[in-house]
């Protein structure tokens, strides 16, 4: 009788939770679609609120994701501000004594900085959430994908498929950034260029990132993974914004990362919904 009644509540949770997230319409238009993306977190937050038991399985990716957060950011900083002051001044001596020229070169030099820096902060961060934080998330999309109910055909995450996937993914950002790099040469725009291509294209990535954990349980290999991503590419690039924007914003950061992979399912369902209608 009482496993009867566990098991009626377990559905009618399962209901409310499909009803809520699940049933909701995708925005129609691209910058909806970011949105959606972008506040994938929160909408982990909200769900996480109503599902205490998801806090199991986010206790260590917290953690974990915590301690690599500030070790990246401390990093970033001083290698960032070693770069500029080494930079600056030696670029400023080789050109002509003209005040305007001189901003403009400071300005390129502060563009490229920062492209690089957050090249190699976003690398580190890949490789240490890949071998230290991706098995506890995908633990976390697991569970939540048990909490919606419709799990038939699902298989468990490998470990050294997510670390096969992890290294694909970032030959793919070094090879990608390399090319984007190259536009700072094009003169007057090259930088500004560089660097809003550098970070869609890196955003982009991220998000894919994201996507992998719904798919991989689906059975979606890797290649198959970036195509989904690059189908719904507002989603993809909005939940790598918001991933970077976790990467570099210590506590909080570490908490939004995690809830992140909760909404990420959830969005997942909701687009795999639209597709079925």
């Amino acid at each position: 009788m009482c496993s009867a009644v566990n098991s009626g509540q377990a559905q009618m949770e399962r209901k409310r939770l499909v009803d809520t997230w699940v049933e909701r319409p995708l925005a129609a238009h691209w910058l909806g679609r970011f949105r959606d993306g972008f506040f994938a977190p929160w909408d982990g937050v909200r769900i996480m609120r109503v599902h205490p038991s998801l806090w199991k399985q986010a206790l260590w990716p917290v953690a974990l994701n915590l301690v690599i957060s500030l070790v990246i950011l401390a990093g970033l900083y001083f290698v960032a501000s070693q770069l500029l002051g080494s930079l600056q001044p030696w670029v400023v001596e080789q050109l002509p004594d003209w005040s305007w020229l001189s901003a403009a070169s400071r300005f390129i030099v502060l563009l490229a900085v920062i492209l690089l820096c957050g090249l190699l902060a976003v690398l580190t961060w890949f490789l240490l959430t890949a071998i230290l934080c991706s098995y506890f998330y995908g633990l976390l999309a697991e569970h939540v994908e048990r909490l919606l109910g419709d799990t038939d055909g699902h298989q468990p995450l490998s470990i050294l498929q997510e670390l096969k996937d992890t290294g694909f993914n970032l030959l793919f950002l070094v090879a990608g950034q390399a090319v984007i790099f190259c536009l700072n040469f094009l003169p007057v725009i090259g930088s500004v260029l560089a660097f809003t291509f550098g970070w869609g294209f890196t955003w982009y990535l991220l998000g894919a990132d994201l996507f992998a954990y719904p798919l991989a349980l689906r059975g979606v290999k890797r290649w198959d993974q970036l195509k989904f991503s690059s189908g719904h590419r507002a989603h993809t690039i909005g939940l790598g914004a918001v991933v970077f924007v976790c990467s570099v914003v210590p506590i909080v950061g570490a908490v939004l990362m995690t809830t992140a992979v909760i909404g990420t399912v959830v969005l997942y369902r909701r687009i795999e919904r639209q597709h079925a209608g």
